[in-house]
């Protein structure tokens, strides 16, 4: 049997698991949230680093929504192989510009939502959003990306967020997003 799309709501997970994902080598969408969050917490970076490995093996996977604890090196590792993923929600302990370049390797991106707490700056998002246009086979017409737990100590001006949305307009017609 070869899945196209699986959603997982966990409350337990067993450590065969990731391992086992990395056979659906057909799946396209996947939706893996943890329920409880106890068990989000508890090995989470050894968790996630085989989140990860099983990831890249998914060739063909357009859709990823999680709330694994993604550190830098697990999405630098999941890019490495530049699956054709379109649309990404994230969580982790702090993403913050440092994961922006891995995700510019992603030749289809067009929506990307960042649920953990997030550092983004204005330089770090032009860059992306340079290095996003600058790919010759970059298909990233509409492109949507969102911040929902921007830490304190790195929000933006009024002037600064709105330069943002007028820039993701003007190079992608698509949307900005922060809070």
């Amino acid at each position: 049997m070869r899945l196209e799309y699986l959603r997982l709501d966990l409350l337990d997970i067993s450590d065969d698991f990731y391992p086992q994902l990395a056979n659906q080598t057909d799946l396209q969408r996947i939706r893996i949230c943890y329920l409880d969050e106890e068990l989000l917490g508890t090995n989470s970076d050894a968790r996630a680093a085989q989140c990860a490995a099983a990831l890249t093996k998914l060739t063909r996977l357009r859709q990823l929504h999680t709330n694994e604890l993604f550190q830098l090196d697990d999405i630098a590792a999941l890019t490495e192989t530049r699956p054709p993923l379109e649309d990404l929600h994230l969580n982790g302990d702090f993403i913050t510009d440092d994961f922006l370049p891995p995700l510019a390797r992603l030749a289809h991106l067009k929506s990307v939502n960042v649920f953990g707490p997030s550092w983004f700056s204005v330089p770090g998002l032009l860059d992306f959003f340079a290095h996003l246009q600058a790919d010759p086979a970059g298909q990233h017409e509409g492109l949507q990306l969102y911040a929902s737990h921007q830490k304190w100590g790195a929000k933006f001006l009024d002037s600064e967020e709105i330069m943002l949305r007028l820039e993701i307009d003007r190079r992608f017609r698509g949307r900005f997003g922060v809070a």
